[in-house]
């Protein structure tokens, strides 16, 4: 004789979804979080223990939405989306509580939605010898090329790892 317990038969079994209901249930949930504007990484963590899955299956999810919301887009719609992107940067670049570098990359993001970006060399005055310094700044001011610039850098980056010529004053104390 089995006793049965109070809670057994008050409990009813939760209805569990059919593969294909689960299956589009959680990209339902994926698509959601993906426009919240959070982060792939965020996403992962959130609903790999939710769905009982591997960080990699979610990451499948979210090629899977991002595919969707593609075939959704229309692209006779293109202009209204850019002037949208535009006024987004334009209101992160004028926000002055945002820090400098955020400013900085909205107004970059801003530049190339209207075509008129030219990539920026900064120029690490501790590591350019006092000789090249005048001859980089007269390049920098010509409006080089983005090809040039590029250029420019990796010769810079090659000038910064050469030994300096300047005698130590740790080595000339030794002698």
């Amino acid at each position: 004789m089995s006793e049965s317990l109070p809670n057994q038969e008050e409990a009813k079994p939760e209805r569990r979804l059919s593969g294909k209901e689960e299956f589009l249930d959680r990209l339902s949930r994926t698509r959601d979080l993906l426009e919240q504007g959070l982060s792939d990484w965020s996403i992962k963590k959130d609903l790999a223990p939710q769905f009982g899955c591997s960080r990699r299956t979610v990451g499948r999810y979210l090629t899977i939405v991002r595919r969707q919301i593609r075939a959704e887009f229309d692209p006779s719609r293109i202009e209204d989306h850019r002037h949208d992107s535009l006024a987004f940067w334009r209101a992160q670049y004028a926000d002055k509580k945002n820090p400098p570098h955020s400013r900085q990359r909205a107004r970059e993001q801003a530049d190339k939605l209207m075509g008129i970006y030219t990539p920026t060399l900064e120029v690490n005055q501790n590591v350019v010898p006092e000789s090249l310094k005048s001859s980089i700044g007269e390049l920098i001011d010509q409006r080089l090329s983005p090809e040039e610039l590029a250029k420019l850098a990796a010769a810079m980056e090659i000038i910064g790892k050469l030994p300096s010529s300047e005698p130590d004053e740790e080595s000339e104390g030794a002698e």
